[in-house]
């Protein structure tokens, strides 16, 4: 009976231990304040990723999007190197709860490129590499975050003025990149501007609208449009110069009848034309004005003839074509630059064919010198000049040659493309900065500016934030 009375007493037990453990399951529970999951993120830098111009004595600051957990940074997380790869010594530090300062032992090199990395968890695969700077909550930031850019120099303020082309960028807008804070600035209401120039005091830049018809006036010290040039002898203008003493723009048309428009600059009103389809057609075969330059001392001006494989030299007095030179067979003439004391022209001879260049004499009479191009293999080139040196580049192949045009020798060559940029890239057209310390070159389809020396090292590039064809900087130049 005793035992029965305690088995049943240990059953009791069991089923009234059971009811309270359910009853307890039931109970409503409200939980407490949740720990936050989120991860931070790095808002943002200065300086920016790819921009140039950045002081050689500025640190690095890093601004996080929440409060950091100040004692999960260290030196291993982040690291600064230089274009050699050698480390940028420094310390780490922190200005308040999201803020982190890197700041150099010592300044950092001018005209130098740098790289900045702070380290995330997370591989971009999503892949975990290992705890990161933590927020508050324990957090990490996910992924790498990369910052790179290019310190000053003594190159000069003067702005990067951009146009499109038939392929690249937006038929409606130009742009301008200032210096040295290499910020972009868009202006709106053209249509497919492509050519342009600057007048020799840099007041006023000329667009040629191939697509309108016209010719844009900008008013760079606002940068906005004061004026549009219509009445053009022909249609389709797509290149325009200025007159070495900024009285004249002269504009070429794709469209027939072959023809340069004369604008003056006084009254922006189209005061001549020089037709080059009739009483002679320079322009056979469905051709057209391709290039233009003039001699530095304004007496004459040289066009490029496309199919027509010549030049022609014009007087810009009588506006008359007094000599045209047809190069041999098989050539294709582009380009055209003069050299400093007006004695030599030079013609870039496209796709690769040889010789690379031809050099003719000041009356375009006869070719006096050729220069061929090592490495170059099928390529249109364009041209630009500083004081004695010619600059060439190379568009499908991206490579930049540096001529002395007293020996017409090639000094200086950057390589090829995957062995200062990394990877292929394509180039347009080149400027160099007034100081003639950086050489600015397009890559429109990374949408990006590359930067080199004077010796044509490459420094790094920057974001043009959109892809872009022409670049004219220094006053009086336009897109040769």
């Amino acid at each position: 009976m005793g035992n029965k009375k305690r088995k049943l007493f240990i059953v009791g037990i069991f089923i009234l231990t059971i009811v309270i453990l359910l009853l307890s399951g039931c109970e409503e529970r409200w939980p407490t304040d949740p720990e936050e999951t989120g991860r931070p993120e790095i808002t943002t830098t200065d300086p920016p990723n790819e921009v140039a111009g950045v002081p050689v004595g500025d640190p690095i600051t890093i601004t996080f999007s929440e409060d950091m957990d100040e004692n999960t940074m260290n030196d291993t997380l982040f690291t600064m190197v230089d274009s050699t790869g050698d480390v940028v010594d420094g310390s780490l530090s922190w200005t308040d709860a999201s803020t982190l300062l890197f700041t150099p032992s010592g300044d950092l090199q001018q005209l130098a490129s740098y790289t900045a990395v702070i380290l995330g968890a997370f591989t971009e695969d999503d892949e975990w590499k290992g705890p990161s700077v933590r927020d508050k909550n324990g957090n990490s930031l996910k992924y790498d975050n990369v910052i790179k850019f290019i310190t000053e120099e003594n190159y000069g303020s003067l702005p990067l003025y951009l146009s499109c082309g038939p392929n690249w960028g937006d038929p409606a807008m130009n742009g301008r990149i200032s210096i040295p804070d290499y910020e972009l600035q868009t202006l709106d209401g053209f249509e497919l501007p492509m050519g342009m120039a600057l007048t020799p005091d840099g007041a006023y830049l000329y667009v040629a609208n191939r697509d309108g018809n016209f010719v844009t006036v900008v008013e760079t010290s606002s940068f906005s449009i004061s004026d549009e040039i219509d009445g053009l002898f022909s249609e389709e203008p797509w290149i325009v110069m200025v007159t070495p003493d900024g009285s004249e723009v002269w504009v070429l048309s794709r469209a027939l009848p072959c023809a340069v428009t004369i604008i003056d600059v006084a009254t922006n009103t189209v005061i001549d034309s020089i037709n080059l389809s009739s009483p002679v057609n320079y322009c056979p075969d469905g051709g057209f004005p391709y290039r233009m330059a003039f001699s530095h001392d304004g007496a004459n001006a040289y066009v490029t003839t496309r199919t027509a494989k010549s030049v022609l030299r014009i007087n810009t007095a009588t506006y008359e074509v007094e000599s045209e030179l047809v190069l041999p067979i098989g050539a294709h003439i582009h380009e055209v630059a003069v050299s400093p004391d007006d004695s030599k022209v030079y013609l870039s001879h496209t796709w690769g064919l040889d010789p690379s260049i031809f050099i003719v004499d000041d009356q375009a009479t006869s070719v006096i010198g050729t220069i061929d191009l090592q490495e170059e293999w099928g390529d249109s080139k364009k041209f630009t000049t500083f004081g004695n040196y010619l600059y060439v580049g190379m568009r499908w192949d991206a490579m930049i040659y540096k001529i002395d045009m007293t020996t017409d020798q090639v000094i200086a060559w950057t390589g090829w493309p995957d062995d200062w940029f990394g990877d292929w890239v394509d180039g347009e057209y080149l400027e160099v900065d007034p100081s003639g310390e950086v050489i600015y070159w397009i890559n429109p389809d990374r949408e990006k500016i590359a930067l080199f020396d004077s010796d044509l090292n490459y420094i790094g590039d920057i974001d043009s934030e959109g892809a872009w064809w022409g670049i004219v900087s220094r006053p009086g130049r336009g897109i040769q």
